[in-house]
């Protein structure tokens, strides 16, 4: 169906036929209408609003294509004219990545898939699984059947990526897992046997290579441990006596087989490690002491290092390549949660100042300390992209407990790992920014589209984001504005 009971007042197709516009004018919602031809989904491959929408500010009364198909127009009943590339400046989706846990991405290992969430009129929300692995068509192939939810891929799985839903019946307290297979024909995604239990709450955790999966009874010493290494047969190896402790979000991985959960009562928490070498029989390591006073830890795969906070903005180094034997290292000083790996087997330390401070923890017994970057704005987050070359700092607007950030910055880095001042680009205005795994060097930027949220992907690089835009909207400056704007430069056209 095109349109609403109000009526559709004018029709236009695109020059090859393909897709055909129309005008909506509903007073409640005025908009005009964009389908393709016989398909079967009404979701137009590259909307900026959902099902085809393009919004307009009164009810509209005309469309019309210009004669190259490459632009579109909307006249409403207040006089105004409302111009649309046929494509949207970069390939976008309705929504923004679905909310993760720890350690998990709403992406998939090899950068194909992505889980997008989209708020409803009902205050609940819909997951949809996008193909972004063509790059200008971002392509939903499959819609998260209500009542589960999705929140992210598992890690390390990239043949086939897989997707972990939940689902809990109100009342009941039934708790439902479920892992939907991607196998990249294209087909709907298969799933195998589900994995229910009753609770009140529960808290998960997955392994780095996502073939052990952690179920925790909240409120009990029961922790089951699930063998994924076929996920349409998930088989319980293992029940561990350890508390589930949701705030101080254990249990947790680190690596493939040591998982890390807290003992210990008031002020005095530790963090103790398990053995899942074997999963069937789980093997009690030792203790880090004070582990989870600080509340926040991360790890660092490639060193075996953990990094756990601890009093007065101080952050203690710990070596846990043996789990029967961490050995302490160093300390340096950090922000709660403002610890990040960077190149050159660094660690990135924010301080409250808004500077970044930057160790090289090669030893971590005797952590050196190196540069340090002060910035004008207090930074949030740091992103390593896949091959080094770059970070991303998601950056607040000047208190570091912004709930989003307000800029987020592109750095070039050079060949010991240092990052190149300036930043070769900057992004205002989004209000989230993930860098995609793979060789591309892709973001997902999410920004504000009349009110709703988009999922952007772009490139990393700026010249890359210059040709992309100019292929998508070849606009150039008029010379009338262009001497008013840069009355210093010889006027050039900006795409060509």
């Amino acid at each position: 169906m095109l349109g609403s009971d109000d009526g559709i007042p004018s029709l236009a197709f695109r020059k090859d036929g393909e897709v055909l516009a129309g005008a909506d004018n509903d007073d409640f919602h005025p908009k005009m209408l964009l389908r393709k031809v016989g398909a079967e989904s009404s979701l137009y491959y590259d909307s900026f609003g959902e099902d085809g929408e393009r919004p307009a500010g009164e009810p509209v009364q005309s469309v019309a294509y210009s004669p190259d198909g490459r632009y579109f127009a909307a006249g409403d009943m207040g006089g105004s004219v409302r111009m649309w590339p046929e494509r949207p400046p970069a390939p976008a989706f309705p929504g923004r990545p679905s909310d993760t846990d720890p350690g998990t991405k709403a992406v998939s290992p090899d950068g194909r898939y992505f889980l997008g969430q989209e708020d409803e009129e009902d205050y609940t929300y819909t997951n949809r699984v996008w193909d972004v692995g063509a790059a200008t068509r971002p392509r939903p192939v499959f819609t998260v059947p209500k009542p589960w939810q999705a929140r992210y891929f598992l890690p390390g799985r990239k043949k086939p990526p897989v997707l972990v839903g939940h689902s809990y019946e109100d009342g009941t307290r039934r708790h439902v897992f479920r892992f939907w297979g991607f196998d990249g024909a294209g087909g709907r995604p298969r799933h195998g046997r589900d994995i229910p239990l009753t609770a009140d709450e529960v808290v998960t955790a997955v392994s780095t290579d996502g073939t052990l999966f952690a179920i925790g009874l909240e409120g009990t010493r029961r922790l089951e441990v699930w063998d994924l290494s076929d996920v349409r047969e998930p088989v319980r190896r293992s029940v561990i006596d350890a508390p589930a402790d949701r705030g101080h979000g254990q249990p947790w991985f680190l690596g493939d087989r040591t998982l890390v959960t807290t003992e210990g009562e008031g002020t005095s928490q530790d963090l103790r490690l398990w053995d899942l070498a074997d999963p069937r029989n789980p093997r009690k390591g030792a203790t880090v002491p004070d582990g989870a006073t600080g509340g926040g830890l991360a790890y660092l795969r490639e060193s075996h290092t953990l990094v756990v906070e601890s009093t007065g903005e101080t952050l203690r180094l710990w070596d846990t390549s043996d789990p029967d034997r961490p050995r302490k290292g160093g300390t340096l000083r950090g922000t709660s949660h403002g610890y990040y790996p960077v190149t050159g087997g660094r660690l990135a330390t924010i301080l409250r100042d808004g500077s970044v401070r930057f160790w090289d923890i090669g030893d971590i017994r005797h952590p050196k300390r190196q540069e340090t970057l002060r910035l004008d704005r207090t930074v949030d987050s740091i992103t390593v992209t896949p091959d080094g070359q770059q970070v991303v700092t998601g950056m607040s607007g000047g208190s570091q407990w912004a709930d989003t950030p307000a800029e987020y910055r592109i750095w070039d880095t050079g060949p010991d790992g240092r990052w190149r001042s300036p930043a070769q680009t900057s992004l205002a205005g989004v209000s989230d920014m993930q860098v995609l795994p793979g060789n591309r060097s892709r973001m997902a930027v999410v920004a504000k589209v009349d009110g709703e949220d988009r999922t952007f992907l772009l490139g990393l690089r700026s010249d890359r984001v210059y040709e992309e835009l100019c292929r998508a909207h070849p606009l150039s400056v008029p010379e009338s504005q262009w001497n008013t704007l840069f009355p210093q430069l010889a006027y050039r056209t900006s795409c060509g």
